[in-house]
C-alpha cells in the first residue's frame, strides 16, 4: 500500500501562499512527480485556484470555510479519499486559507477510509515580514498558525529592514522555538529546506466555526467601476478591511488588484475569471452585510 506524503501551508492572508505554493510544485519532487493539491478559500470565489500554475497535479477546491475548521471537515475527507481512489498521487500539498488556525488535521487523515494512506511530512507557515506583528496581537489564528509550524518562511524581506526581521526572528522563536527559520523574497525556497523538515504533530481540536470577527464576500460583475468610488470604498474601511484580491473592471481597464492593510498593488488580470470585476474581499470585525454594501456601492 503507497503512502501519500503531504505538506501542509498555511499564512496569514496575504503573506504570499500562493507565491509559495507556484514555487513549491516547480520543485523537482513536485514537478516530476504525480501529486494532488488541495486548496481551501475564504469566501466564494476561487481566485487562489486561478492564479496557480498549471502542472501535473489533481486539484480540489473547498471554499466554505477553513480547512482546519469542523465545517468543512466532510468536504475535506471526500477529497482525500477521491485522491487514494485515483491512485496516482505520491505527494499531497495542502494550502489552508490565511484565517486557519491549525487542528489536528492528522486526526482526519485517520478516518477509517483513509487510514494509512497519508503521512504528513511538514507544515509550512509563510509569514509577512511587514504585517505579521500588526495582525498577531488581535487574530488568534496567526500565532497559531506559526506554533504548529515546522518550518518558517519569513517572507516579502525585500519590503522590511534588517533590523525589522531580526526582530520578527525573536517574535517567532518566542512563539515556535523549534521550526526551522528562513527568510525570503517572493516564496522563493529551496527543495532541501523543505525535504529536511521534521515534522511534529500539532495536537488540537478542530474549531467549530470560522472566526465570529472575520467576514468575507465576493463579487462577480460587468459594470464598469470608477477608480474614484473603489478608492473611497476602501478608504472607507480602513483597518476593517484586512484583504481584497482580484480582478477590477476599472473603467479605464481591467487590473488584478490585492490589498493588504491598506497597501494596494495592481498587475495585470488574472485570464482564468470572469470577463467583469472577479473579487473577494475580507473584513474583521465588520458584519457581511456592512462589507458587501460598501463594495456593491462600486457597481450602483
Amino acid at each position: 500500500m503507497i503512502t501519500i506524503d503531504v505538506y501542509i501551508l498555511t499564512g496569514y492572508l496575504g503573506a504570499g501562499k500562493t507565491t509559495t505554493l507556484n514555487n513549491l510544485l516547480r520543485m523537482e519532487m513536485l514537478a516530476e512527480s504525480e501529486s494532488a493539491l488541495i486548496i481551501n478559500e475564504f469566501g466564494g470565489m476561487n481566485v487562489d485556484s486561478a492564479i496557480v500554475e498549471p502542472g501535473r497535479y489533481s486539484m480540489f477546491e473547498i471554499n466554505k470555510g477553513s480547512v482546519f475548521c469542523i465545517c468543512t471537515k466532510t468536504d475535506l475527507i471526500k477529497a482525500l479519499a477521491q485522491i487514494v481512489q485515483d491512485g496516482r498521487a505520491e505527494t499531497l500539498v495542502i494550502e489552508a486559507t490565511g484565517i486557519a488556525e491549525v487542528g489536528d488535521i492528522e486526526s482526519l487523515l485517520n478516518e477509517p477510509v483513509l487510514c494509512g494512506r497519508f503521512k504528513v511530512r511538514g507544515c509550512l507557515c509563510v509569514v509577512d515580514a511587514v504585517n505579521f506583528t500588526k495582525a498577531a496581537p488581535f487574530l488568534k489564528a496567526v500565532s497559531s498558525q506559526v506554533r504548529a509550524a515546522d518550518g518558517i518562511i519569513i517572507n516579502k524581506t525585500d519590503m522590511a529592514t534588517k533590523e525589522d526581521i531580526t526582530r520578527l526572528r525573536t517574535v517567532l522563536k518566542g512563539i515556535n522555538d523549534r521550526a526551522v527559520i528562513v527568510s525570503t523574497v517572493k516564496g522563493r525556497i529551496d527543495q532541501s529546506f523543505v525535504k529536511k523538515l521534521d515534522h511534529i504533530s500539532f495536537e488540537e481540536s478542530l474549531a467549530e466555526t470560522k472566526p465570529d470577527e472575520i467576514t468575507a464576500v465576493s463579487f462577480s460583475n460587468d459594470s464598469d467601476v470608477s477608480r474614484e468610488k473603489f478608492t473611497e470604498a476602501v478608504d472607507s474601511l480602513g483597518d476593517r478591511l484586512v484583504r481584497f484580491k482580484g480582478n477590477v473592471k476599472f473603467s479605464d481597464g481591467m487590473r488584478f488588484v490585492e490589498i493588504v492593510f491598506g497597501r494596494i498593488t495592481e498587475a495585470s488580470p488574472i485570464a482564468k475569471l470572469s470577463k467583469g470585476s472577479a473579487f473577494t474581499a475580507i473584513g474583521w470585525n465588520i458584519s457581511r452585510d456592512g462589507l458587501k454594501q460598501v463594495f456593491e456601492s462600486l457597481f450602483n
